[in-house]
């Protein structure tokens, strides 16, 4: 009784309509249990407690229900705000990089950085510039769901386009730094493949609640959903993973020629930042094995 009580106590509670109607059968079956007590009927008393509580249990199982789909709904629509922001980041990243490639020839053809050029070098800085808050704004957005290998990347793009931001502003806009704008595009859209995906699981699982086609319980149940959102993320890292392997042995058959005395510093910082990414990739994906069901120390 002090369980159904608190149960009537919360004012949210009154709001789950299924939640309320078995709650108000069991405080039926509760006033019944008494009576049956007064008239000293202990087995129909007993009869109609067990009642009492299953019919609390399923206003509770009706307001985790109800609990678990605001929450999926508020990871959907999070996805649909974070997609739209790679999308817009992906169109300003490709026009910065046309930029960047224009002002490099600028420069190349006169062979010096005069007024004009310096100009146009500030414009590219600032172009870029709205790219990082682009990227910011998306982080901030992924950090309030549960999708930390998606957070994760994110940051290693942010990374990324720091050290792009710091490259343009001390005038480096030849090879190395369009290489790594066009860096910037690919790991955009393997994140916008994901975060695609991942939404349109979520909107499809919705819609198959809304039209009541989730299967009975015991009946070819879906994975449990902490699994299958893990999964998800776990696809996106193994493909960061493996594009990164293919960069690693590109650069180690272009950096052949040099040692590590004369190795030009842009094969250097290629190097570091591989090497970092690298170790970044390997802990996303160790935190994202944690949370599977059954997960062991190797």
């Amino acid at each position: 009784e002090q369980q159904l009580d608190e149960f009537n106590k919360n004012p949210q509670n009154s709001e789950n309509q299924q939640a309320q109607k078995a709650a108000q059968e069991a405080q039926r079956a509760m006033k019944k249990a008494r009576e049956d007590l007064n008239k000293q009927d202990s087995s129909g008393a007993e009869e109609e407690q067990k009642k009492a509580e299953e019919k609390l249990q399923e206003a509770e199982q009706a307001l985790e229900e109800e609990l678990n789909q605001y929450v999926q709904s508020q990871q959907e629509q999070m996805l649909v705000q974070v997609e739209e922001n790679l999308k817009l980041m992906k169109q300003k990243q490709l026009e910065v990089n046309d930029d960047t490639v224009d002002l490099d020839l600028k420069v190349r053809q006169r062979g010096d950085w005069n007024r004009a050029l310096k100009t146009q070098g500030k414009k590219l800085y600032r172009d870029q510039e709205e790219v990082k808050k682009a990227a910011d704004e998306t982080l901030e957005a992924l950090k309030t769901g549960n999708y930390g290998g998606f957070t994760r990347n994110m940051e290693l793009i942010n990374k990324l386009l720091i050290q792009i931001l710091g490259q343009v502003e001390g005038n480096e806009v030849g090879e190395g730094t369009q290489l790594d704008q066009g860096e910037v595009i690919e790991k955009l859209d393997r994140m916008l493949n994901a975060v695609e995906g991942e939404r349109k699981r979520l909107a499809k699982k919705r819609e198959q609640g809304d039209q009541g086609d989730q299967p009975p319980p015991g009946q070819g149940q879906p994975a449990p959903e902490p699994l299958v959102s893990k999964l998800a993320e776990m696809e996106l890292i193994y493909e960061e993973q493996k594009a990164l392997g293919e960069k690693i042995r590109n650069l180690g058959d272009s950096a052949e020629e040099y040692n590590r005395d004369n190795m030009p510093d842009y094969y250097r910082r290629l190097y570091e930042r591989y090497s970092a990414e690298q170790s970044e990739l390997k802990k996303a994906w160790d935190e994202l094995r944690k949370g599977i069901p059954g997960y062991t120390e190797d």
